[in-house]
Order: C-alpha cells, then structure tokens, then sequence
C-alpha cells in the first residue's frame, strides 16, 4: 500500500493561489488571516465538504483546499 500525504492549498478571491502547506490548521489560519486583511472582522467557517474549507467574509473569501501526495 503506498503512503500518501496531504498539502493543503490556501486560495483568495482577489489574488488566486496563495500558499500550499503541509499542517491544515495552518492553512485555515493563513485563510482567515486573509479575510481578516480586507477588513472582514466577521466571516464564517464552511467546513461541510471534507476537502475545501471556506472562510467567507463579507468583502473576500478564501478557500482550503486539500490534495494528497503520492
């Protein structure tokens, strides 16, 4: 059986792909920490599919997404 590991590409509506990291948590910290930037105190936490996360603001959004590795 192979082992495959998981990255986890964090998006922005405003300026597409922004980084890929390999903790999930700290790809969702990096999202949040985007919508905070545009000035979005408030914003909601989507995490109903188990792989995209959405941090929805009410001027941005950012999204989690995972992949795995071979």
């Amino acid at each position: 059986m192979a082992n495959y590991t998981y990255v986890y590409q964090v998006y922005g509506n405003h300026d597409g792909v922004l980084d890929i990291y390999s903790s999930k948590k700290r790809a969702i910290d990096a999202a949040i920490e985007y919508v905070q930037q545009s000035g979005n105190d408030y914003f909601n936490i989507d995490k109903d599919n188990p792989y995209i996360t959405y941090i929805e603001g009410e001027d941005s959004t950012a999204q989690v997404e995972q992949f795995y590795l071979k």
